[in-house]
């Protein structure tokens, strides 16, 4: 989370200095770069929230509105959302092999929050606090995707232990909702059960 805050903070920063507004102390060519002790969370706190709401365009350029909730906030499930992978073809989830070219990622929402955050290194603006709202998330590996033959995503969870598997993403970068349908024809991963958690049962 902190070098993701981190990364916004900078990206403000420079966004500043190109307009040619006024900056509090100006990051020197090749000077310190930000680091994360120079950030801090007010109060030290993180705040929750039920749901967040995304505004989209239909198919007939209409406004659409998704509610998005965290996984388990309601019966409609309302958690999964997508997102564009960035200009490498790549999102947060990087330890799949052969992952193929479709141009989505998608993932699970699992915590809605906010901090108000405040930092005072480097190239600072000022030392008055700014709103920072991130999800938790769970990425979906893509196991397949053909869209020469107007096919769905197949999607899969990648294990929990792995590495990359859990991120947290600025809600900015959320085209919208989306709905994953089950496959309940092709029965279950692990037969013997294995793979389900005695705190789920």
């Amino acid at each position: 989370l902190l070098p993701r805050v981190l990364q916004r903070m900078e990206l403000e920063i420079q966004d500043r200095q190109r307009v040619g507004k006024h900056v509090h102390r100006a990051v020197p060519e090749g000077g310190e770069s930000p680091q994360l002790h120079h950030l801090f969370f007010a109060a030290e706190r993180i705040y929750r929230h039920q749901y967040m709401v995304k505004n989209a365009t239909s198919y007939d350029v209409h406004l659409a509105r998704d509610v998005l909730c965290p996984v388990g906030a309601d019966s409609a499930d309302r958690s999964t959302i997508m997102m564009l992978k960035d200009s490498n073809g790549t999102d947060g989830y990087e330890h799949a092999d052969d992952r193929p070219s479709s141009r989505f990622c998608y993932a699970q929402i699992l915590g809605i929050f906010h901090a108000n955050v405040k930092y005072t290194g480097p190239g600072a603006l000022d030392f008055e606090e700014r709103r920072f709202d991130f999800l938790w998330i769970r990425w979906f590996r893509q196991e397949a995707s053909r869209w020469q033959d107007l096919s769905l995503d197949s999607l899969s969870f990648p294990p929990m232990d792995q590495e990359g598997s859990f991120a947290f993403v600025d809600p900015v970068d959320v085209l919208r909702g989306c709905h994953v349908i089950p496959r309940f024809h092709l029965g279950l991963r692990r037969t013997d059960g294995a793979s389900l958690s005695y705190h789920a049962k």
